[in-house]
This record gives C-alpha cells, structure tokens and sequence, in this order.
C-alpha cells in the first residue's frame, strides 16, 4: 500500500492557489482606469436632471473614447425626441468599450442671462473617473416612454397621475427587466409586481413590445398579467426619474428586492430596492459583455 505524501497535498494546494489568483489577474486586467469630461447647456425641452444625465452620458463616453478609442464602423446611439431636443442615453455608443465604476464624478452648474435671448443660460459640466473594459458593439436596442400604448405618444414629460408605457425591441433574443428610479429609491416594475420572483421576462428578437397597457394584445405570457403604472409626483424628488431598461443575452439573477404586499388602487407595489444597492447589482452585470442598460429621465409635472 502506498502512502500519502503530504508534500503531495501542499504542492496541490499551492497550485490552485496560483491558478485561483492568476484567473483574478486575468480579470482585472481586463480593467482599465479611465477619465473623462463633457458639458451640456439646458434648454428650453429638458429639466436640470435630463440635464445632468446628458453630461454624465457624454463624460462617460469620453472617458471609454479616451481609454480605448473609437470604432470606424459607425452605430447610431439611441436617442429620445421630445419636440426638437435630442439628447443621447446611455446605451448604443460608438466606442470600443464599456463602463464598468465610477470611482469618483463632479457635476458642476453655471449659469449667466443672455440678453440677446433674453433668458438665463444654464450649463451642466461633468468630470468623471472610473473602470472600463474592452467589450464587443452593442445591440441597437429600441425603448421608449409613451402616454398611450402606442409609438405616437412617445414622451419623456408627464403628469402627476398618468399612466406611463414602454415600448422594446431588440434584433436579437434576450432577457429584460425594467426598473424605475425616483431619487433614492428603485422599483423594479418588470417583470410585474405579482411575478416578482421572476428574474427577467424573455423577449424574442425582432418583436415588438409594449408594457404597462392592460390590452390582451399586450399579455405576451400565460403567467405574466399586465399591469399598469401610474405615475405619482414626489415633491421632495424634483424632477429626479429615471426608466432604466437592463438587457442581457445571457439569463441573470434579479437582485435582493424588498417587497410591499400593500396595493395602489388594484394593483401590488412595485417590489424596491436602495439605490446603493442597485449600483452594486449593476456593477456585477457590466462585467458580461453582452449586458446593456439604457437610462431614460423623464420628469413628472
């Protein structure tokens, strides 16, 4: 009979120990540490927050463009119309990376009146520093806010006491979730409140989809009821909303979600989270490189 050599053991341990911390390695080398910088002047269409998005937006694409460059191929970034402002949303880009961190970010505001306009000028700058990584093109993914379920009501600008849609298509197959931001708080508003123990809701490439609207066209799964969402304006919140639109070809876990057996009129309250919280839930998805998020601001009057 042969016996154990406990040098055998130890070589072992020390092996998987290397190849453990040689695979950290590998991965956090594949991180890059980026800054960058952009300025946007308000206008007479957006609200300070659309504002402070559209510069963070443009910051954080200067800093990926700064550290890893651009693509020659060209891909139309996913904008939102509301009358003739367009501003650009975090999502579909251009360059060759991605956004994993934000280790530290500076808004800044100044303001002067122009006489020739006769009205204040209002200019958000932003200086941003944080983590990134080299990742494939994305996805041209389509999401819009509406009024009605319909494209034709396409809006970024509520009321206190609307019903709000959104709309989604994507051109290839995945897994969605959609989360609505009002200050510090996040709701994760799909999959609906009563299927809050789903994870994601599949979609299928190429099919349009419209959510909220209580229509039977729009009930795309025997187990998932629509629902609708009512908009509420929260005075302490300003204006400060957010639809933000999570896509993966890859299946993902959901994050801890506080629910609230309470209901609004007929319907649950949307299960919630800190927004703490959902920043390191989402730190964890940008690390898949087919992961995409595109941030909608809308305001609420």
């Amino acid at each position: 009979m042969e016996q154990n050599n406990p040098m055998q053991g130890l070589y072992f341990a020390i092996m998987v120990c290397l190849l453990f911390s040689s695979s950290l390695f590998a991965q956090n080398s594949d991180l890059y540490s980026a800054k960058g910088e952009a300025i946007v002047c308000q206008d007479d269409k957006m609200t300070y927050i659309q504002t402070v998005e559209a510069a963070r937006s443009k910051a954080i694409k200067n800093a990926v463009s700064n550290a890893l460059g651009t693509r020659v191929s060209q891909i139309t970034n996913i904008t939102i119309e509301d009358g003739q402002t367009d501003f650009t949303v975090f999502g579909s880009t251009t360059i060759k990376g991605k956004w994993i961190a934000t280790d530290e970010e500076t808004i800044e505001t100044t303001s002067y009146f122009d006489t020739q306009k006769q009205r204040p000028m209002i200019y958000v700058s932003c200086r941003i520093k944080g983590k990134v990584k080299e990742a494939p093109a994305e996805v041209m993914l389509l999401a819009r806010t509406m009024r009605c379920p319909d494209l034709s009501c396409e809006s970024v600008s509520f009321s206190d006491g609307d019903n709000i849609y959104l709309y989604f298509k994507s051109p290839v197959d995945g897994y969605l979730s959609v989360f609505f931001s009002e200050g510090n708080k996040i709701y994760r508003i799909l999959p609906y409140p009563r299927n809050s123990s789903d994870n994601y809701v599949e979609v299928i490439a190429d099919k349009e989809y419209i959510f909220f609207s209580d229509n039977y066209k729009h009930n795309y799964s025997l187990s998932m009821k629509p629902e609708k969402l009512k908009l509420s304006r929260n005075e302490n919140e300003l204006d400060s909303y957010k639809v933000q639109v999570v896509f993966s070809q890859n299946k993902y876990f959901k994050p801890l979600l506080e629910k609230d057996d309470r209901k609004s009129q007929k319907n649950l309250l949307p299960p919630q989270l800190s927004s703490s919280e959902f920043n390191k839930w989402m730190k964890k998805l940008c690390v898949d490189e087919v992961f995409q998020c595109v941030v909608i601001p809308i305001s609420v009057d």
